[in-house]
């Protein structure tokens, strides 16, 4: 059975609410790795299509929220059961109005062992507690473009086109660090320059920058913008790999997506340890002992290589 608090929110609330709420729940579902694995129900694409579709439907006035009702219920009951949830998925995709644009997934991050049941579940609950008149978390990063500017912590002078930063009161006026840098970005005018030795080795130089400048980072996203052309990239101190370039003018919406991912994941998804804390200004793991919960302080850190291998 469903909470049934929760429920009531979701069916006091007028329309323009539960509109919300149902984007950021197929949004969600999209984004998942096993949306890009599951059949559509044509046979002829995959689940996420589907999704992508259903999703340019809610705006619609004229859209039926019976639809996605049982879906939104499954995510909220007491026992999650991804099959169920998937189920539902289904029965709410199937009934899409216009056929499927040619729009391909964003790009997959990483995802540690939770279940993706639970995820959802979590998407819901927050959104529900805005519904709720709490206040919403604020903005913690934005866009920032400094393709003139040096950006500090490097030992040469290395410039930034654009990229994410952690300070969303930031503008080109301000000086950043490389601790500050979430997601790099590199641009060029020409789409022939989405080769090595132009557009990947440059993200590769900021990225080794990230790495330097932020020991807690297991892995850093970035992306490339040849001319209309745009990649997706994943960094880890071994290398990186790409996704396949897509042109941002003909698949608009996946351009909008991969930078809604930039800007919506938290912290463990843009490739930060989630096992060291800080605190007041000091950094710990936290373990078990006996029984009981430990503190072991880091003071400070071995040497790290500042390169990338691979």
């Amino acid at each position: 059975m469903a909470h049934q608090a929760e429920l009531k929110v979701i069916e006091d609330n007028p329309i323009g609410d539960l509109r919300n709420l149902t984007l950021v729940l197929l949004s969600s579902l999209q984004s998942l790795p096993i949306a890009g694995l599951l059949p559509s129900k044509s046979g002829q694409n995959i689940l996420r299509r589907d999704l992508i579709t259903l999703i340019s439907a809610v705006p619609s006035p004229d859209f039926d929220f019976d639809r996605v009702r049982p879906l939104l219920e499954s995510t909220l009951a007491d026992k999650l059961d991804d099959a169920f949830i998937w189920r539902h998925v289904y029965n709410a995709a199937v009934e899409s109005t216009p056929p499927p644009r040619t729009v391909a997934s964003s790009f997959n991050k990483p995802h540690g062992a939770t279940p993706a049941a639970f995820r959802i579940r979590q998407n819901t609950v927050n959104l529900l507690t805005l519904l709720e008149g709490q206040e919403q978390q604020s903005e913690d990063r934005r866009p920032l473009a400094k393709p003139n500017k040096p950006i500090d912590g490097s030992i040469g002078t290395r410039k930034m086109d654009i990229g994410f930063v952690d300070d969303p009161e930031a503008n080109q006026e301000s000086r950043c660090h490389w601790r500050q840098i979430l997601v790099p970005g590199e641009l060029k005018s020409k789409p022939t320059a989405d080769t090595t030795s132009e557009a990947w080795l440059d993200l590769g130089r900021y990225v080794r920058e990230v790495f330097a400048a932020q020991d807690n980072r297991r892995f850093v996203l970035g992306f490339t913008i040849c001319g209309s052309s745009m990649r997706v990239w994943l960094f880890g101190r071994l290398g990186g790999i790409a996704s396949e370039p897509f042109d941002i003018n003909e698949d608009g919406l996946r351009f909008v997506f991969v930078i809604l991912g930039f800007v919506w994941m938290d912290e463990e998804q843009l490739g930060f340890d989630p096992t060291i804390i800080s605190e007041n200004n000091t950094r710990y793991i936290e373990i078990k002992r006996n029984g009981l919960k430990e503190r072991i302080i880091i003071e400070e850190r071995l040497q790290r290589a500042r390169c990338i291998v691979g």
